[in-house]
């Protein structure tokens, strides 16, 4: 399911990231504390089973460095054909969203997690605004794919507040961790100077800092089952392509220039539906 590439890039960032140290802290405060202390409480630590969509907002690729010449930079400064800043604007689609969580509870009204997300099916598509060629005659696409790792905690405030709400629970939740972003290879098309006319950019990988905010109902349907539903707002950092040789074709001309390295916020309207499996720790 997942590309080598992407592996591979999740096992580097494993293994060297000082952000995925950092998540891994983060993680062991919230989740081995959550535990202990759900063990004095005899409270239930759990596994989550989640499935959703991923639905992501405008964006826009931009050069590292605009003012680059070694490498040159793809896209340059200042305003490009349809007045807007040089650049590719367009979304990355909507995407299945797979979410595993372990965690515990600390309190009646507070539990944390560790969250593992992934969204397989994301894609680029949108327009560039290179000079001398209108917008629209610009259309860009590449496939990209995004795994997240966050410490999560979730805030019930019927129990904080001493409120009955039966067997339905409004939550609260928050995360903070790392994301790994792949793209492959950018088509830049220009059908107005021929059909065969493109320009394809490196492929990319990077780990970025991510977080999310949102809101869900729990719904008690077994002793040890619960149901929820969440609406989850995740930034995932950037989605980038490398520095390297960009493959220009043109009607009279085929050539590879090095051009430097392109990036875009990946943000993300997510909702899902969860099954959560509470075992007793004794």
């Amino acid at each position: 399911m997942w590309s080598p590439r992407f592996r591979g890039g999740l096992v580097r960032a494993a293994a060297s990231g000082g952000l995925a140290r950092f998540v891994c802290t983060i993680v062991g405060f919230l989740t081995v504390p959550a535990v202990l202390a759900a063990g004095e409480r005899n409270s239930d630590a759990y596994f989550r089973l989640g499935l959703g969509a991923a639905i992501t907002g405008d964006t826009s690729f931009k050069d590292g460095d605009c003012a680059s010449t070694d490498p040159a930079a793809l896209f340059g400064c200042g305003p490009g054909s349809n007045g807007r800043p040089l650049g590719a604007y367009g979304d990355f689609g909507t995407s299945e969203l797979i979410d595993f969580g372990f965690g515990a509870w600390f309190s009646d009204w507070l539990r944390a997690e560790a969250t593992l997300s992934y969204r397989p099916g994301l894609a680029f598509t949108g327009h560039a605004n290179f000079l001398t060629i209108p917008a629209k005659s610009q259309p860009v696409g590449a496939d990209v794919e995004s795994l997240s790792m966050m410490a999560s905690g979730y805030l019930y405030p019927g129990p904080l507040f001493g409120i009955d709400s039966g067997r339905a629970s409004p939550f609260l939740s928050a995360g903070l961790g790392v994301a790994r972003n792949h793209t492959d290879k950018m088509v830049y098309r220009f059908p107005t100077l021929g059909a065969d006319s493109v320009t394809i950019t490196q492929p990319g990988s990077s780990t970025e800092l991510a977080w999310s905010v949102g809101a869900g109902l729990d719904v008690d349907v077994a002793r040890n089952l619960v149901a929820s539903f969440a609406y989850r707002f995740s930034h995932l950092g950037d989605v980038r392509t490398n520095r390297g040789d960009a493959r220009i074709v043109r009607s009279t001309f085929d050539v590879d220039i090095p051009v430097g390295k392109t990036r875009a916020p990946l943000v993300a309207h997510e909702l899902f539906f969860s099954l959560r499996y509470q075992f007793p720790l004794r």
